[in-house]
C-alpha cells in the first residue's frame, strides 16, 4: 500500500469499517419494494389484457331490411370490364 502520510489508522478501526459500511451500502429495501410494485402492476396488466372486452356504441336510425338480399347496394368493379 502506498504510504503518503504519517497518519495511521488503527487495525481495530480498519477491521470495524467493513462490518459497518457493508449493511449501509447494501440496503435493498427500496429496490425490493419497487420490484414488487412493478411485478404487481405487470400481473394486473396481464390479467386485464385477457379479460373479455366489448365495445358498444349507441346510435339511432331505422332498419329497412333484415336480410342482406333485401338491402339494395351497388357494387363497383375496380377494373372496368371484368
Amino acid at each position: 500500500m502506498l504510504n503518503l502520510s504519517n497518519q495511521n489508522v488503527a487495525d481495530e478501526v480498519w477491521e470495524r469499517v467493513p462490518r459497518q459500511s457493508r449493511p449501509e451500502l447494501l440496503r435493498t429495501y427500496a429496490s425490493r419494494k419497487l420490484g414488487r410494485i412493478l411485478l404487481v402492476v405487470g400481473l394486473v396488466f396481464l390479467v386485464i389484457l385477457f379479460l373479455p372486452w366489448r365495445q358498444t356504441i349507441y346510435g339511432t336510425g331505422s332498419l329497412t331490411a333484415l336480410t342482406p338480399q333485401d338491402r339494395p347496394q351497388t357494387v363497383q368493379n375496380q377494373i372496368a370490364g371484368r
